[in-house]
């Protein structure tokens, strides 16, 4: 029996010398705060700086953690607070939780496995991105990347998530996939050669200030909205084409050669269009009404399809003009993202808009358009470069609902589907501007 108790003794002790060495290391693993350098042993709980990178690394709420030079970590890294890492940041298998703020150099690499999750209220910043990592961000978090952004695996933005990319956007590998359900900004040009290829998808809104070239899927939901300032350079050859069931607005030239193109939404081309046919273009031809699913604005500029019967280039029957357009799509969701693309070109046009109180609101610094569900709020470029703008969303009795941060002169911000009155605040810098809108599209 004696012996039986000192065996039994030995385990007992075995036992919590390996739990308190566990205690131990994850101690290690968690900063203190304030928090401070990462190579510090201050910064962290047990005075330790942390060593195992096959374990979870956790930034404490309320403590701030910077790293001079690369961090790569192997196990899962949780930052509820701030990290700062002053060179490249690469994780593994572990991936990384995003519930405070990560700012970056470069994110890097990756086990081709591992996956950022930016969650709610949490920020990610890099300065730039070329990596092989999955990346989400959900319902109210947020990623900036102030360079190029380039990675072989998926972009996930979910509904009320935001994405703003400042360089441009590569996606060369066959998993690098862009799902946009959110709204997403990318100010330099969207580069998809290969891969699942892009999807605004919801109520999503993707605008490109530079220009989309592409060979794979690209895909607009019935609600969604997907503008590019530039122009669009498409070829396919494997006919995967373009699924146009929402708004597509191009406000330069729009060529196609080979793949499908099927718009049973809108597609509204400021300059060229030319389609060489290699695949089907399942757009119907322009009714007697004028009303059609393809508008080309320019009048002057070449507008053709070639025939991949005949050989030959074919009279456009299946796009509209400006007057059409003006005919039948005013007062719609579609008239009002026209108008914020092309300003110029609806100066003479006499709508809705042009009452006295939208001739003040255009001289005005700050524009607030109401697009169906969604709200358009523009600014000038040089306001918008000077400060990042600020868009709030209230109800009729002052209840916050919202708040997106506005990264370019043109930002689109989606409403509570429930009808009703709001009131949208915009304001950059020391520009400040308030309107009443219905949910219907109207504005007071």
């Amino acid at each position: 029996m004696k012996q039986v108790n000192k065996s039994i003794l030995s385990g007992i002790i075995i036992i919590s010398a390996s739990f308190f060495v566990a205690i131990t290391v994850q101690a290690q693993q968690t900063s203190s705060l304030p928090g401070g350098s990462f190579d510090a042993a201050s910064s962290w709980l047990d005075e330790s700086i942390p060593t195992a990178t096959d374990q979870l690394l956790t930034i404490s709420t309320g403590s701030e953690i910077t790293k001079e030079g690369k961090l790569s970590w192997g196990g899962k890294v949780l930052v509820n607070g701030v990290l700062n890492v002053n060179g490249d940041f690469t994780v593994g298998n572990g991936g990384a939780e995003i519930l405070g703020e990560l700012n970056i150099t470069s994110l890097k690499d990756g086990s081709g496995s591992a996956s950022i999750v930016i969650k709610d209220g949490a920020t990610v910043t890099a300065q730039t991105v070329d990596a092989n990592i999955s990346i989400q961000v959900e319902t109210g978090g947020k990623f900036i990347v102030n360079g190029d952004y380039t990675n072989n695996l998926s972009l996930e933005i979910a509904a009320g998530g935001n994405l703003n990319i400042s360089g441009n956007y590569n996606a060369p590998d066959n998993n690098a996939v862009l799902k946009n359900y959110g709204n997403a900004l990318i100010k330099g040009h969207y580069y998809n050669l290969s891969g699942e290829g892009l999807s605004v998808l919801g109520q999503g809104v993707l605008e490109i200030e530079g220009n989309l070239v592409a060979k794979q899927l690209i895909s607009v939901a019935s609600d969604a909205v997907l503008i590019v300032q530039g122009s669009v350079s498409y070829q396919d050859d494997l006919q995967a084409g373009m699924n146009i069931s929402g708004i597509m607005i191009v406000a330069q030239n729009f060529g196609v050669k080979n793949g499908n193109i099927a718009a049973s939404g809108k597609i509204v081309v400021g300059g060229t269009f030319t389609y060489f046919a290699g695949g089907n273009f399942l757009i119907t031809d322009q009714q007697e009404s004028g009303e059609a699913n393809l508008y080309v604005l320019d009048g002057t500029a070449d507008h053709y399809f070639h025939s991949y019967d005949s050989g030959a280039n074919q009279i456009d029957k299946k796009s509209g003009g400006f007057n059409d357009f003006v005919a039948n799509e005013q007062d719609g969701e579609l008239w009002d993202l026209a108008l914020s693309v092309f300003p110029d070109e609806f100066k003479s046009i006499t709508t809705s808009f042009n009452s006295p109180k939208s001739n003040k609101e255009e001289a005005s610094a700050i524009r607030i358009i109401a697009v169906g569900s969604k709200v358009m709020v523009s600014t000038s470029p040089d306001a918008a470069q000077k400060d990042v703008g600020r868009i709030e969303v209230y109800t009729i009795e002052g209840r916050k609902l919202s708040e997106v941060p506005a990264h370019s002169s043109r930002t689109l911000v989606i409403l509570p589907n429930e009808k009703g009155i709001y009131i949208i605040r915009a304001s950059f810098g020391k520009l400040f501007k308030s309107e009443r809108v219905l949910i219907s599209g109207e504005l007071f």
